[in-house]
């Protein structure tokens, strides 16, 4: 791609072609550093807030994948931002901002000092079982709420999964979405599955299904990536190999498993299914979080998060009040809240994580009224259930749900984590000309950043809004 035309280079170069990214410069809010990695496209670099440093507060680490034009074409990084822009579960990096100029696209993303699960694994070894589950229904969630959503990855492998953290913890992150797709999703009675149909042969070779070589198949491939993840994790080598591409393929094709001494027969059948060549008999990422060996230590494992998430002593009737307030707060303040979101500490964050995950009893990524009726129960206050407000949050054919975000953004809203410093770089982020008040064009601006297009209409409501005083933080 990099010999186009010059034609084709004058029309990429044109910044309205992609519309979603905002056409601010990018180094009018972040300063870019080193960069910490590099992919066919382009690469990820360090990034600060601009505004941060110049007020002296210790500057948060983002991470910043600038994507070269010459590189890519405009179809791939729009549906790459529509599939990202789409995205909300702990697992998934986050995206916080986009831009363009005349030669890259930015994604302004979450910093995972943990680096690469691959290197990881290649400084440590191989993984005990516990810690190979920990990992795995971190990502059979994650990729379950992918496929639920009519997405496929089609490039799942350690090097796109990141450790949020360097002190060992494995909290992990997907990355790198530029192959992944959007198809149909087919509901049937027991799974959700999209049509299988011919599209093009992506991925790595280690960890692509037998299906992807023939160039037939569905979200079913990213099961398979995962069951060679999987065995990655315990063995600390990939599950298939050879001297050449043939060689490789027929492995692939026809699977013999090896497993080492001392892996459960649970293990091995976990792996044994997700390693299946017929697509339509491998298990999805649903029945996995199911399967005997992932729960088999799932009540020490809840257990241990309630302990965890009990560290912020935030009890569950101010939860409840937390969620009332916000679902009852007009655009621009749960907006604002959402953009404090990229403030907090890597600590706070977790908090705040720990306890969504306390009431994520499906391991969805979301936490819908029977989950949370069913975790009032056990704390024996089920009566406060009628003062959640559930239908004035998200709604799918499976009834009212909270989002990952809406829940991090409501348990914001507490004088501990809006600080003076905060509530300042707030105001700074839609003050983009320095002028100490915020217009509606500042405003228009702003959210542009977010790839939120709003029309005049609607920014006339939500100023009226702030006009009567509906939205304080």
């Amino acid at each position: 791609m990099g010999s186009c035309s010059s034609n084709v280079r004058k029309k990429v170069q044109k910044n309205s072609e992609v519309r979603q990214f905002s056409q601010q410069d990018i180094r009018h809010f972040y300063k870019l550093g080193q960069v910490i990695g590099r992919g066919n496209f382009g690469t990820v670099q360090l990034g600060y807030k601009v505004e941060q440093e110049r007020k002296g507060f210790k500057a948060k680490c983002f991470a910043i994948k600038c994507i070269d034009k010459e590189r890519i074409g405009l179809e791939q990084i729009q549906r790459e931002l529509e599939i990202l822009s789409r995205l909300d579960h702990p697992n998934i990096i986050r995206v916080y901002e986009e831009y363009e100029d005349l030669n890259h696209f930015y994604f302004v993303m979450e910093y995972c000092k943990g680096g690469e699960l691959l290197q990881y694994i290649l400084k440590h070894g191989a993984q005990s079982e516990r810690m190979t589950q920990v990992i795995m229904r971190q990502l059979f969630s994650a990729v379950g709420y992918l496929h639920e959503r009519g997405i496929i990855h089609r490039d799942l492998k350690p090097e796109n999964l990141m450790m949020a953290n360097a002190e060992g913890e494995f909290d992990i992150r997907i990355i790198d979405f530029g192959l992944s797709k959007r198809e149909q999703v087919i509901k049937k009675p027991s799974q959700q599955r999209s049509k299988c149909r011919h599209q093009t042969k992506v991925g790595t070779p280690i960890y692509v299904a037998p299906e992807v070589l023939k160039g037939v198949y569905s979200e079913t491939c990213d099961e398979w990536s995962l069951g060679c993840i999987m065995y990655a994790l315990l063995f600390a080598e990939p599950p298939f190999s050879g001297q050449n591409i043939h060689q490789l393929e027929q492995q692939i094709n026809k699977p013999h498993l090896k497993f080492k001494l001392g892996i459960s027969s649970e293990c091995q059948d976990l792996i044994t299914k997700l390693l299946e060549p017929n697509p339509n008999k491998r298990i999805t990422c649903l029945q996995a979080l199911k399967h005997p060996w992932m729960i088999r230590d799932q009540n020490q494992c809840r257990l241990l998060t309630t302990m965890q998430s009990e560290e912020n002593s935030l009890e569950i009737e101010r939860i409840i009040e937390l969620l009332r307030q916000y679902s009852e707060s007009t655009q621009f303040k749960k907006e604002a809240l959402r953009i404090l979101l990229s403030q907090l500490t890597d600590q706070q964050q977790n908090y705040l994580k720990l306890k969504f995950e306390e009431l994520d009893r499906d391991n969805s990524g979301t936490i819908n009224e029977a989950e949370f009726l069913e975790y009032l129960e056990q704390q024996g206050k089920s009566k406060l259930f009628k003062q959640l407000p559930m239908e004035k949050f998200s709604k799918n054919d499976q009834g009212c749900y909270i989002s990952y975000t809406d829940f991090m953004a409501a348990l914001l809203n507490q004088p501990f984590y809006l600080t003076q410093d905060r509530l300042d770089n707030l105001f700074f982020w839609y003050d983009i000309k320095h002028r100490q008040y915020i217009s509606k064009t500042d405003y228009r601006i702003a959210m542009s950043r977010r790839g939120v297009v709003i029309s005049l209409e609607k920014t006339d409501g939500i100023f009226l809004g702030i006009e009567f005083g509906i939205d304080q933080i």
